[in-house]
């Protein structure tokens, strides 16, 4: 393979350097890693120039050079080194083993011409066969013909401009480049004065010179090189390098000047003075380390960074040296327990550019260095002072630890307020429910549903401030779960309608047939926005209709809409309607009873899940809220009908709480399960309890006095006795670290109070599963009419049975029934009004959707809505009082089943 460059260099950074120069030279090339490898490569292949570096391993460049000059003398040989000390490599270019010494860090533009310059030269050697043979005619003598021949095509070759001035000043002759350079042909210049090259002041200097001195005038301008102007045949005026040597041929005295445009010189050179002048300006430290990494170059703010602790950037400074001097000096805080180490890894850093890294200077002096390779092999470094923004850094950095401490505080204050607060209430409401179910009298039984109400009430308020404080924590946390949507929205439409039915207005649920019945969705969330939006809408509509519609958007969201002709929102209140504690006021400009939580806490739930709450209101007209949620549509869960109301076990459980009237809620939902529970009020009491094989499951209260649950569940798990007894932490309210430390005290899960006896079913039955009494039930799917008409779905009863009780569910359906007997009769009466059956389909519709009579539920709706808009449902009466009657007979048929 022939190339016109060999590169040879043992840095591999630098050779990557040098081999994108080649290609944007369009210089073709090879490369070796070492004086070795560059011999054995040109064993079998050919290169017109090598450019090598002078110390590497191994052979040197100038050793590895000398073998190239004996075995290959017409191939160009270049030194390119870093090294301050060159005689040796002088020697070799005296010697004739180098033709050319170049130093790191090397200007791109210059290397590529003089690797130009040195192609040229190897080219003239492969001139055509007739001038060699000119050349070459005589053996013994060359003849002025060819003598002139070949200097002219060596001149010609030349990139610098060359003419030849006779003693009067006139130019004698000039080369190819001076054609380039200046715009003239060799025949415009023959004969002229030199001083046409030069515009004024340079050109009257010049003729003044011969005039006044005659022959002996170029001789002023002998010497050094200087910098002059000069001028193109176009008027161009432009800096060039301008050189005169004496001469003298066949007795005159002739002078041979040599001029180089240096535009692109002069143009560099000022652009860098604008650089350096910027950079010495400059607010932050920067320095230039060359090849070798010796410090070649820095700034001003560099300096008097370093200068004010003593540190010396005088004479030869290498990058090494320069950190050894900072580390003696005191300065890098962390170099001064180890400085050796240190400097060892900063070295190693240094070796892997580029580099960023922040060093504490000084106590409270901080630097960020940044470092950087230019193409050159030169080492850019910048030192910033970034002093005052890592003070700011710290300040916030703080302020972020105690905000979260503070959050931490607020955290640990909801739990315990959560635990003090709903544990007794979840006490309340628990013995108010088991009361529920005893022998009461009408006036006790209304006591009781006042007291539940009320419980409720309270807890739905004590609810609101926890969530709402939870968000504002960033506690709380969403579980995505499969959903039955429809039944969902039948529990709500069931749990509204005392509401509805103390006012004068109509409750209207509208769900599109698209919907689907199970989505993927955190249940619990989803019923609260709803719920929260509906009870707004209800206890603001005093005449009307609330109503909700969802439906399935085009981009597969769910859309909810809650609509209601209420009292509207007032112009100047809508700004604030999302603010936390903001009420709506009334007419008599007195707020409506509520903590002003429930849209607050709805916008945000609405934000976690994925949509937005929006609104419009008009005064006196009503308002909209509307929001959309992107759903996955999920199967039904395959154990949705194993964890169900009337699941039973044949198990023990250890329950301990230090509550007393927990403990009675508890064991009275264990028991109902068909579980056999032994109850005690602390850990110590629970220690001693225990005993291998005598409980299945323990449910271990967290906040005990003397000891906790945690530390409880540690010390059993300790005994050598211990069979592994599945542990479920009972607590009033679980944060996220809660979780993690029921994880580490390997608990088996967690049950919040109070405590609902679904979620309680659901937790225990994957835990009690070999101990699962199989109730024999036969499973009905529906029920439906000889014509194929399906009137029951079962999953709602069962649903009904899981939210109250088994034994509850039966005084519910006598409930129901007997209120759509009544019903029903008045529908039966041909002189009823307009308004009496409107609102007896709308409450038929409503509640038999609860206990799964969907067919029923849903003629009542299309018969109500017949009579809201004015048309006469009476002809379609007999057949709906028939439908109602056979989906009553279908409910009670289906008790009996569910009983035996």
């Amino acid at each position: 393979m022939d190339v016109q460059v060999l590169l040879v260099d043992d840095e591999p950074h630098i050779l990557a350097s040098l081999q994108r120069l080649m290609r944007r030279a369009d210089i073709t090339f090879a490369t070796a890693s070492s004086g070795e490898g560059a011999l054995q490569w040109l064993s079998e292949n050919r290169a017109e120039v090598i450019l090598s570096d002078y110390r590497m391993p191994g052979l040197s460049g100038t050793e590895m050079l000398t073998k190239v000059e004996a075995k290959w003398p017409d191939t160009k040989r270049i030194i390119l080194s870093g090294h301050s000390d060159f005689d040796t490599v002088l020697k070799a270019v005296h010697s004739g083993v180098v033709h050319k010494f170049l130093a790191k860090p090397w200007s791109n533009q210059e290397l590529v011409e003089h690797l130009h310059i040195s192609l040229s030269q190897t080219n003239l050697k492969a001139e055509s066969p007739s001038v060699q043979h000119n050349v070459l005619a005589t053996a013994t003598d060359l003849s002025p013909k060819a003598t002139a021949t070949q200097l002219q095509v060596i001149l010609d070759t030349v990139i610098d401009g060359i003419v030849t001035i006779d003693d009067l000043g006139k130019i004698a002759s000039a080369n190819k480049a001076i054609e380039r350079i200046f715009g003239y042909s060799k025949n415009d210049l023959r004969c002229r004065d030199f001083s046409l090259l030069l515009p004024e002041p340079y050109r009257s200097q010049y003729d003044y010179y011969l005039v006044n001195n005659t022959g002996d005038g170029l001789k002023e301008l002998l010497g050094n090189q200087r910098r002059l102007v000069g001028v193109r045949k176009n008027g161009e005026v432009f800096p060039i390098e301008l050189s005169v040597t004496e001469m003298e041929i066949e007795g005159h005295s002739k002078f041979l000047g040599m001029i180089r445009d240096i535009s692109r010189r002069v143009s560099a050179e000022s652009e860098n003075e604008l650089l350096i002048g910027a950079l010495e300006m400059a607010q932050d430290g920067f320095a230039l380390f060359g090849a070798g990494d010796k410090l070649l170059r820095f700034n001003r703010q560099f300096r008097n960074l370093y200068s004010e602790y003593g540190v010396d950037l005088s004479g030869s400074v290498t990058y090494e040296s320069f950190f050894r001097n900072c580390v003696e000096k005191g300065l890098f805080c962390e170099a001064q327990n180890n400085p050796e180490q240190w400097i060892e890894q900063q070295l190693a850093l240094h070796a892997s550019l580029p580099i960023i890294k922040q060093y504490e200077l000084q106590p409270n002096v901080w630097i960020e260095i940044h470092e950087t390779q230019a193409d050159n092999g030169a080492i850019i470094v910048s030192h910033l002072n970034i002093s005052e923004l890592k003070q700011t850094q710290f300040s916030l950095e703080k302020a972020v630890s105690e905000a979260n401490r503070a959050n931490s505080a607020r955290g640990r204050f909801l739990a315990m307020m959560s635990h003090e607060i709903r544990t007794p209430l979840n006490g309340v409401l628990g013995l108010l429910q088991l009361l529920q179910d005893t022998q009461l009298d009408g006036s006790q039984s209304k006591f009781v549903e006042s007291a539940l109400a009320s419980g409720q009430g309270l807890l739905t308020i004590i609810s609101d401030i926890l969530d709402f404080s939870k968000i504002e924590a960033d506690k709380l946390e969403i579980v995505p779960a499969p959903c039955n949507l429809r039944l969902l929205l039948s529990q709500l439409e069931q749990l509204l309608m005392p509401r509805v039915e103390e006012k004068s207005i109509v409750l209207n649920f509208q769900i599109d047939p698209s919907v689907p019945d199970w989505i993927e969705i955190d249940e619990q969330r989803l019923r609260q926005i709803l719920l929260n939006l509906l009870s707004n809408a209800i206890k603001f509509t005093d005449y009307g209709e609330v109503s909700l519609q969802v439906n399935l958007q085009s981009d597969y969201r769910l859309g909810f809409k809650v609509v209601d002709t209420g009292i509207g929102i007032p112009w100047d209140e809508q700004g604030q309607i999302f603010s936390e504690f903001t009420t709506i006021s009334n007419t008599q400009n007195r707020p409506y009873e509520g903590t002003g939580l429930g849209l607050s806490i709805s916008q945000k739930l609405v934000n976690l899940l994925g949509g937005e709450l929006q609104f419009s209101s008009e005064p006196s007209k009503g308002s909209t809220f509307s929001f959309s949620l992107a759903v996955v549509e999920s199967a039904v869960p395959a154990n949705s009908a194993a964890v169900t109301g009337d699941v039973r076990f044949n198990a023990s459980v250890l329950v301990v709480d230090d509550s007393a009237t927990n403990r009675i809620v508890v064991e009275h939902m264990l028991v109902a399960l068909g579980l056999k529970t032994v109850c005690v009020s602390s850990g110590a009491e629970a220690i001693e309890a225990y005993q291998p094989g005598r409980f299945q499951l323990i449910l271990m209260d967290i906040s005990m006095p003397d000891m906790d649950g945690y530390e409880t569940t540690k010390k059993m798990r300790l005994r050598d006795d211990w069979d592994c007894t599945p542990i479920i932490a009972f607590t009033a309210y679980v944060m996220p670290e809660d979780r993690e430390k029921i994880n580490q005290y390997q608990m088996s899960g967690y049950l919040e109070k109070p405590l609902d006896k679904k979620v309680l079913v659901q937790v225990i039955s994957p835990l009690l599963a070999s101990y699962k009494v199989d109730s024999s039930k036969q499973s009905i799917d529906s029920v439906v009419t000889d014509d194929g008409t399906e009137l029951l779905e079962p999953d709602y009863v069962n649903q009904l049975a899981r939210d109250t009780s088994e034994e509850v569910l039966p005084q519910l359906v006598n409930v129901f029934k007997e209120d759509v007997d009544k019903r029903l009769e008045e529908l039966s009466n041909p002189d009823i009004d307009d308004a009496l059956l409107e609102r007896n389909l709308h409450t038929i519709g409503s509640s038999s959707a609860l206990y799964g009579l969907m067919t029923l539920s849903k003629q009542a709706r299309s018969l109500e809505k017949v009579c809201r808009e004015g048309g006469c449902a009476r002809a379609s009466l007999l057949d709906f009082l028939a439908l109602a009657q056979q989906s009553l007979d279908c409910l009670d048929q289906f008790m009996l089943e569910r009983k035996a």
